[in-house]
């Protein structure tokens, strides 16, 4: 409670993370969502979609990070993902340790 009480009255660093990959599902770009008590958008931060090349071709997950600030008032973080199949019939994208820390 400590860190949201914070983020409700000051601005705060915030560091998103997450593993992504997959061989033929290219995932969309993780872009959660910082609302306020009502549930109104205060902004939102991106992580790009992990490409065939960033992977080297291989089914794999590939950490990626992104530091922003965090928008004054937030109260909650909305994350969504979706995934696209790029090519074939399986559906195999992966993610994981989808996190966001704050301070």
């Amino acid at each position: 409670m400590a860190v949201i009480a914070a983020v409700l009255v000051n601005t705060l660093r915030g560091t998103l993370s997450r593993r992504c990959g997959a061989s033929s599902m290219c995932g969309e770009p993780l872009t959660p969502v910082c609302a306020d008590a009502s549930g109104a958008s205060l902004g939102t931060a991106t992580l790009a979609p992990v490409t065939a090349a960033q992977r080297g071709n291989q089914t794999e997950l590939v950490q990626e990070t992104a530091t922003g600030t965090v928008p004054v008032g937030t109260s909650s973080v909305l994350f969504t993902v979706n995934y696209t199949r790029q090519a074939g019939t399986g559906d195999d994208g992966y993610i994981d340790d989808i996190a966001m820390s704050f301070g």
